[in-house]
């Protein structure tokens, strides 16, 4: 079995000035994980063991942050988007057993931390 590791970004508004009529906003990324887990899902996307969920894209996260920023820029501390960065992924081959032990283990981590 495949599964791939990357890595996690959070992308947020580094400063929003204004360029004539149109506000200018720049955003920055910081890297939260190296090397995140992600699984191929039935549809053939990229999933992440830890979320248990598709991230948005880099272009994505950029939409939603600037749209955020436009609405509400009183709040730009609040206009951030976790996205994975898809384009910088490494495949890794593994055995069945170990594809499913991998699951498990980040289904249990997901559970402690609902309970936490």
């Amino acid at each position: 079995m495949k599964y791939c590791t990357g890595p996690i970004k959070n992308m947020y508004v580094k400063s929003m000035g204004v360029n004539e009529k149109i506000g200018e906003i720049v955003t920055e990324s910081i890297v939260l994980q190296k090397n995140a887990p992600f699984y191929w899902n039935p549809l053939g996307r990229l999933v992440s063991f830890e979320y248990n969920t598709f991230l948005p894209t880099k272009s994505e996260a950029e939409t939603f942050v600037e749209e955020s920023a436009k609405r509400h820029p009183g709040c730009l501390e609040l206009a951030t988007c976790m996205y994975a960065d898809y384009g910088h992924m490494t495949v890794h081959e593994i055995s069945r057993k170990e594809f499913k032990q991998l699951k498990k283990t980040y289904k249990e981590i997901r559970k402690q931390k609902k309970s936490s």
